[in-house]
């Protein structure tokens, strides 16, 4: 028993009251939902209200490379309501990880196909630096980024290494003027396809 979480982006009242009849069940903890607007995460937070019940998370891609949240009212919605944003693609598909860039293109199909690769240097460079300062990693960066913009991080990791360079993430902080330059060189509107803009 823990969470529900629901990835459609349209909902209705009912699902909502669906959703909070589960939790009255004691069949679910609590509700989340994943990849939902503003407006459709509010209804749902407004109708578990009513309930006596909170909305505890919106999983949403959130990154250096995709602050959407940011710039679109998302991510404050949350933080006035206590909602925590789930990130997931924290390093955005491996591209914050200093492994790829226009001279080492990822094989396979991820997704790059678009890639503003001159944004991606100016960011992995403001996270090489910013690790030599710390003993930090760009993955290990970038994931603190997105922990001390109040989200949780939710990298993958198909390997040992990856796994702890992950947890190299969790024990140090950013300072405020370290996370406030490293969104100045991301992108705030972008999608992680980028074709979107």
């Amino acid at each position: 028993m823990g969470l529900i979480r629901v990835k459609t982006c349209i909902i209705s009242m009912a699902q909502a009251e669906a959703l909070a009849d589960i939790v009255d069940a004691k069949l679910a903890r609590a509700v989340g939902v994943s990849n939902f607007s503003t407006q459709e995460m509010l209804e749902v937070y407004d109708t578990l209200q009513r309930r006596g019940m909170h909305l505890a998370t919106n999983q949403v891609e959130y990154s250096l490379l995709r602050q959407l949240p940011d710039s679109d009212g998302l991510h404050k919605a949350c933080q006035e309501r206590g909602i925590r944003i789930l990130a997931y693609s924290p390093i955005a598909m491996g591209r914050l990880t200093g492994k790829y860039g226009p001279s080492n293109p990822p094989q396979g199909r991820r997704g790059f196909g678009n890639a503003d690769w001159k944004v991606l240097d100016r960011v992995l460079k403001g996270l090489k630096e910013t690790g030599e300062r710390h003993g930090k990693t760009p993955t290990e960066v970038a994931l603190n980024w997105v922990m001390a913009r109040g989200a949780i991080p939710i990298p993958g990791a198909k390997l040992a290494d990856q796994a702890h360079i992950n947890d190299g993430s969790m024990d140090w902080s950013l300072t405020e003027d370290e996370v406030e330059h490293l969104a100045s060189l991301g992108e705030a509107g972008k999608y992680s396809h980028w074709q979107h803009g």
